[in-house]
C-alpha cells in the first residue's frame, strides 16, 4: 500500500524549470534512493513532500495518518540544552508521559489510597509501554554511541559542539523521532567510516520507509530496493540497488543509442532514394516515401552525462623523499592529539588515513602541507610542489566569482582559457559569474578541486575530497 505518491509534479523558479513530470510512490516500509546529479532537484522534492514548499503543477497524495520526519543536507542542532536532551526531545510526547508518570507515582508514595492516582497510573503506563516509553532512553543511547557520541559527551551543551558534531546530533534527533517515513539528504556527509557503516545496518533494520539522497554509493548498495532518479526534472524509477541502477541505465543507453543510429541510417537512405528519383519514373514512388518520411516518428538522441574532465599534468619529480616524520608530536593546551609519530611517504606512495572523527586526522594533514607546526618532533619535506583539497574550502572567498577563483591560481590566462577550464569542471555559460556564496557545495567542491588541478602539484594532499560531489564526479576523482 502506497503511504504517498507524487503525480506529475513540476516547480519552476523565475524562469528555471527545475521539476518538469516527477512521479514516483512509496510502499510502507519501502527504501528509497533518490539520485541525480548536483542542482537536479532532488532537495526540491523533498521540500515538496513536507509541505515546505507548494508544486507548481500535480499532486501530492498522502495517507491521511502519514508522519514524516526530515534531514537537510545542511543543518546543525541549535539551543542551550546539552546533547543527551536535544536528542530526548525527539519525542517530546514520551517526555510528557514520562513526566506525568513520576508525579503519579509520588502522589500514590505519598497517598496510597488516591484510587484517581492508581487507575489514571495504569492508563498512562499502558500508553507509555505501547508507545516504547520504557526502551526509548535505551534507543537514544545506542542511537548516540552508533554516530561516535561517548557517554561523557552527553552532557555537553551544543555550543560546545563542532559543526560535525552538531549535525551528527541533529541526524540522531531525526532518527529517534516517531515517524513513518524518513527523508535524509546526504546523512554521512560529517560520519566516519564506523558511523556509516552503523547507519546503514540502521535504516536496514528500520520499519520505517525511507527516501535517502546520498553520493555514497556504499549506502545506496545497501539500504535501498529502488532507485529514484531525476535527470532533466523528470524521474525513472528502478528496481535494486544502485549497482542494478546503473547496470539497467547503462543498457538502456546503449539501447537508446542503437535504436537511433538505425533510425537515423533509414532516414538517410530514404532521403537519398528520395532525392535520386524524385523527377523520373519512380518519381511516384519517391512522393510516397517522403509523405511516409514526414510521418516517421524518431528518437531524441541520447545526450550522456557530461562528467568532469579531472586530470593532471605530469609534474616534475625532483625529490624521492616525499615527507618523514621523526617522533612528531602535537598537543593543543592540555588536549593531546598524538605523540612520537614516525612516517615517511616515498614517491609514487598512495596513503589512507583514517580514524574515527577527532581523532586529529586534519591536523595530520595541516602538518604534512606546513599549514600547522609540530609540538614536538621533526617534519622534513622533499623538493616537492603539494596540492591541498581542504574540506572546509576555506581557499574560496565568497564574494569571488567562479571564473575570479580560477584566476588567482592562473593569473596568466585569458578569460577563454579560465573558461576553458572552468567548463571541465562542468561550470559553461552564466555559472562562470556565480558568486561562490551563491554556489551549492557540490560546485564549491568542484571548483575547488579545478584549483588544486590548476596548480599543478606533485603531491597531493586530500581532506575528504568526496564529501559533496556527486556520483560521476566522486568516480572522476577516484
Amino acid at each position: 500500500m502506497a503511504i504517498l505518491r507524487l503525480n506529475k509534479i513540476s516547480k519552476i523558479y523565475g524562469s528555471r524549470a527545475v521539476l518538469e513530470d516527477v512521479s514516483f510512490e512509496v510502499e510502507k516500509g519501502e527504501k528509497i534512493g533518490l539520485v541525480g546529479t548536483n542542482g537536479s532537484g532532488k532537495t526540491t522534492i523533498f521540500r515538496i513532500i513536507t509541505g515546505e514548499v507548494e508544486p507548481d503543477s500535480g499532486d501530492v497524495t498522502k495517507d491521511g495518518r502519514l508522519r514524516v520526519a526530515f534531514m537537510p543536507q545542511s543543518v546543525e542542532a541549535e539551543g542551550s540544552e546539552n546533547l543527551l536532551t536535544y536528542v530526548l526531545s525527539a519525542r517530546s510526547d514520551l517526555l510528557s508521559l514520562e513526566g506525568e508518570l513520576n508525579r503519579l507515582e509520588k502522589t500514590i508514595h505519598e497517598d496510597p489510597q488516591d484510587g484517581r492516582a492508581v487507575k489514571r497510573l495504569g492508563e498512562i503506563q499502558e500508553r507509555f509501554e505501547i508507545q516504547g516509553g520504557y526502551r526509548f532512553h535505551a534507543d537514544c543511547e545506542a542511537v548516540l554511541a552508533g554516530l561516535g557520541f561517548s557517554l561523557s559527551s552527553y552532557e555537553t551543551p551544543l555550543e560546545s559542539l563542532s559543526g560535525g558534531e552538531r549535525t551528527k546530533a541533529a541526524l540522531a534527533r531525526v532518527l529517534l523521532e516517531e515517524a513513518d517515513l524518513l527523508l535524509l539528504d546526504e546523512p554521512t556527509n560529517h560520519l566516519d567510516l564506523w558511523a556509516s557503516a552503523w547507519l546503514e545496518d540502521f535504516l536496514r533494520r528500520s520499519s520505517k520507509s525511507l527516501i535517502v539522497v546520498s553520493h555514497d554509493r556504499y549506502l545506496l548498495n545497501r539500504v535501498p530496493g529502488k532507485i529514484v532518479e531525476l535527470t532533466a526534472g523528470r524521474t525513472r524509477t528502478y528496481k535494486g540497488n544502485y549497482d542494478a541502477y546503473a547496470e539497467e541505465k547503462d543498457r538502456l543507453i546503449i539501447e537508446a543509442e542503437r535504436r537511433y543510429e538505425k533510425e537515423q541510417a533509414f532516414i538517410r537512405k530514404e532521403e537519398e532514394f528520395i532525392r535520386r528519383y524524385h523527377y523520373g519514373q519512380r518519381a511516384r514512388e519517391a512522393r510516397g516515401r517522403r509523405k511516409k518520411l514526414d510521418r516517421f516518428e524518431t528518437h531524441e538522441k541520447i545526450e550522456r552525462e557530461k562528467t568532469l574532465a579531472l586530470r593532471l599534468e605530469k609534474a616534475a619529480q625532483k625529490s624521492n623523499l616525499i615527507l618523514r616524520m621523526s617522533a612528531v608530536g602535537k598537543a593543543f593546551g592540555e588536549r593531546e592529539l598524538f605523540r612520537n609519530v614516525d612516517f615517511s611517504i616515498q614517491r609514487g606512495d598512495r596513503v589512507g588515513l583514517i580514524g574515527p572523527n577527532g581523532a586529529g586526522k586534519t591536523t595530520f594533514l595541516k602538518l604534512v602541507v606546513g599549514e600547522e607546526e609540530p609540538s614536538a618532533g621533526e617534519i622534513k619535506r622533499g623538493r616537492v610542489a603539494p596540492g591541498y583539497y581542504d574540506q572546509e574550502q576555506r581557499s574560496l572567498r565568497s564574494d569571488h566569482t567562479v571564473l575570479e577563483e580560477l584566476a588567482e591560481v592562473k593569473p596568466d590566462f585569458t578569460v577563454s582559457q579560465l573558461r576553458s577550464a572552468a567548463g571541465r569542471f562542468l561550470f559553461s555559460g552564466e555559472d562562470v559569474f556565480k558568486r561562490v556564496e551563491t554556489l551549492s557545495g557540490g560546485e564549491k567542491a568542484r571548483l575547488a578541486l579545478a584549483k588544486l588541478v590548476l596548480t599543478a602539484p606533485s603531491f597531493l594532499v586530500l581532506d575528504e575530497p568526496t564529501n559533496h560531489p556527486d556520483i560521476p564526479a566522486r568516480e572522476a576523482v577516484e
